[in-house]
C-alpha cells in the first residue's frame, strides 16, 4: 500500500506507529442504454486460476467488497435478468491501495425483428395479423404487420411460437 506521513505517528521520539488501509472495491451491474444499477443479475468474481471468490445478485446499489487481495480476477455474469443478454466476462485488476476501485458489467436489453414477408418478392407483407406467444401459451405480443419488421425489447430468453391468426 502507498503511505503519506500523515499515516504515521510518533510516539516517545522513538516508536513509529503505521496504519494500513484495506483494499476496497466497487462492482456495478449497469443497463447499457440508461447506466443506472440493474438488479437481478447473478455475477461471480474468480482469480486467475478459476476459483471463486465471491458471488451476489446485483440490486439497485454497486456491490461492496473490502480486503479484496491485490491481482487479476474475472467478473462473470453467470444469470442475466430477464430480457437482458448476457455480458461478456470482464477482467480487471485489483491495486494495492486505499482508494475504492470501481469495476462495471454492462447489460444491453435483448433486442428481435420479426417480420412478415412476401414468399415471391422477400418483401415485407403488411395486413397480417400475428401473435406471439411464451411456452405456456401466454400472449406476449400480438401486432398487425407492416412494410417495417416488428421490433421487440425484453423479451426474456426462453421458447415461442409465432402464429399468424389472419392472412392479408
Amino acid at each position: 500500500l502507498f503511505w503519506t506521513w500523515d499515516d504515521w505517528k510518533l510516539l516517545d521520539d522513538a516508536t513509529v506507529i503505521m496504519r494500513d488501509d484495506t483494499i476496497k472495491a466497487e462492482f456495478s451491474k449497469k443497463d447499457l442504454t440508461t447506466m443506472e444499477e440493474l438488479p437481478s443479475a447473478e455475477l461471480t468474481i474468480t482469480d486467475k486460476d478459476g476459483k471463486e471468490i465471491d458471488r451476489w445478485v446485483s440490486t439497485d446499489k454497486p456491490h461492496y467488497i473490502e480486503k479484496l487481495p491485490a491481482g487479476d480476477y474475472t467478473l462473470t455474469e453467470v444469470k442475466a435478468p430477464d430480457g437482458y443478454a448476457f455480458a461478456e466476462s470482464v477482467p480487471f485488476t485489483v491495486l494495492p491501495t486505499g482508494e475504492v476501485q470501481r469495476f462495471e458489467m454492462l447489460d444491453d436489453v435483448i433486442k428481435m425483428e420479426i417480420s412478415k414477408v412476401d414468399i415471391t418478392t422477400n418483401k415485407e407483407l403488411p395486413g397480417a395479423e400475428l401473435i406471439l406467444t411464451n411456452k405456456d401459451g401466454k400472449v406476449v405480443e400480438h401486432w398487425t404487420s407492416t412494410d417495417k419488421p416488428h421490433y421487440i425489447e425484453k423479451l426474456p430468453i426462453g421458447k415461442y411460437t409465432l402464429k399468424e391468426e389472419q392472412a392479408p
